[in-house]
């Protein structure tokens, strides 16, 4: 992870590029055996928004949020799936959350979709403050 995220760092510096969307399922983790969501957790957090699936539209949106607030941004799909229990709902991130948005900070663990998918473990690792 931390040499996509230095590779990311040094062709955005290089490019004059401050926003990024990432092919990330499953491209990157196949073809460099690598997840890219705490790189793109860590560029968020840093103020250069960074979405996931190539979501430009997204990441243009998110951007503009961190412009207008000067700290990092969030975009959610919310969603109300349980039927009768309207109290409750699901919000699905639709990129990576920076730390800015908790409180307290992380673990390592192992990615469950690529758990899941292949039965594996491939660590996904955040860092505390």
């Amino acid at each position: 992870m931390a040499k996509l995220g230095a590779v990311i760092d040094d062709w955005m510096s290089s490019s004059q590029v401050q926003i990024s969307a990432v092919q990330c399922w499953t491209s990157l983790e196949e073809n460099l055996g690598v997840v890219p969501c705490t790189v793109m957790s860590m560029m968020s957090d840093s103020l250069t928004s960074s979405a996931c699936e190539v979501d430009v539209c997204g990441v243009l949106g998110m951007h503009a949020l961190q412009l207008a607030s000067q700290s990092p941004s969030a975009l959610l799909d919310w969603n109300n799936n349980y039927g009768k229990r309207s109290e409750q709902g699901s919000l699905f991130p639709l990129q990576q959350f920076a730390e800015h948005f908790f409180k307290e900070v992380v673990m390592i663990s192992s990615h469950h979709r690529r758990h899941r998918r292949q039965g594996k473990h491939l660590w996904h690792l955040r860092r505390a403050r």
